[in-house]
C-alpha cells in the first residue's frame, strides 16, 4: 500500500516535521493540515514499491482552499 509523506518546512525551508500516512489519496493530507492548523509550507510525497515520488507543494489560497502545486507547472506559468 502506498504511503503519503508530508514534509513540514519552516520559512527558511528547513524540515521541522515529517508525517507519514497510509494510503495513496493525496487529499488525505488536506484533512491532516486542516485539523492541525499547519501554518508552514508542506511538501507532499508518495512512497510505494517503486520508490518516492514528489507530488507537489501544498498551499492554501486566500479563500481557504487547499491546492497541490506541481513545481513544473509553476515554472511553465512563470515562463509565459
Amino acid at each position: 500500500m502506498p504511503t503519503l509523506i508530508l514534509e513540514i518546512h519552516d520559512l527558511d525551508d528547513a524540515i521541522i516535521d515529517v508525517i507519514t500516512m497510509e494510503g495513496g489519496n493525496p487529499a488525505r493530507a488536506f484533512h491532516y493540515l486542516e485539523e492541525n492548523e499547519t501554518p508552514f509550507p508542506v511538501k507532499l510525497w508518495r512512497e510505494g514499491y517503486r520508490g518516492r515520488t514528489f507530488l507537489g507543494d501544498i498551499r492554501r489560497d486566500d479563500r481557504g482552499v487547499w491546492h497541490i502545486q506541481d513545481r513544473q507547472v509553476e515554472a511553465e506559468v512563470d515562463d509565459a
